[in-house]
């Protein structure tokens, strides 16, 4: 087993597995019955699985045998796979983890080494639009010329960001005034 998630509504396991042709099993929680296994020969390893409100839509990021990176989009009742997004010219692992945008079983997010993406299935492929990452409004200095987040927002973003960079905080901080 590489990965694995839960249905929004807990009832069903998606596991993956790495292997020559890996492998989606979804599995109903309750009843300790397998419902689904989908052979994925595009993909040897697969390191991040998701799955959308409809418990019928499936993001996976993985690496194709020829160690290309990949995302892809699949639809588990009929096994089809809706859309593969290949990153011939970047990092086999770039992609760390994705989420569905709540409502929608065709767009996601993906999130991982210098990256925030927004995707969209436009019919025939994936579309993307980059994520700018931005400093959160709320910065104090701790001295030294170290800016974090104030007191009252620490960890409210999910990290405790740190930067060392006063100049660019204050650009920042500036350009958020205006």
């Amino acid at each position: 087993m590489s990965c694995f998630t839960l249905s929004e509504d807990r009832r069903l396991l998606f596991v993956c597995t790495n292997h020559v042709e890996a492998s989606l099993i979804v599995w109903e929680i309750s009843t300790n019955l397998q419902l689904y296994k989908l052979n994925l020969p595009q993909l040897s390893i697969i390191t991040c699985v998701k799955v959308a409100y409809d418990n019928n839509h499936c993001a996976i990021v993985g690496v194709t045998p020829e160690y290309v990176g990949s995302l892809m989009l699949l639809e588990i009742h009929s096994s089809t796979i809706i859309v593969q997004k290949l990153f011939l010219h970047s990092l086999p692992y770039k992609i760390r983890d994705i989420a569905f945008i709540p409502g929608y079983t065709r767009r996601l997010v993906s999130c991982g080494i210098q990256h925030m993406n927004f995707w969209k299935f436009n019919g025939q492929s994936f579309e993307f639009t980059v994520g700018e990452l931005t400093i959160p409004k709320a910065f104090s200095s701790v001295g030294a010329g170290v800016y974090s987040h104030s007191k009252e927002n620490q960890g409210k973003f999910g990290l405790n960001l740190v930067c060392q960079d006063s100049d660019m905080i204050n650009t920042v901080l500036k350009n958020q005034k205006n």
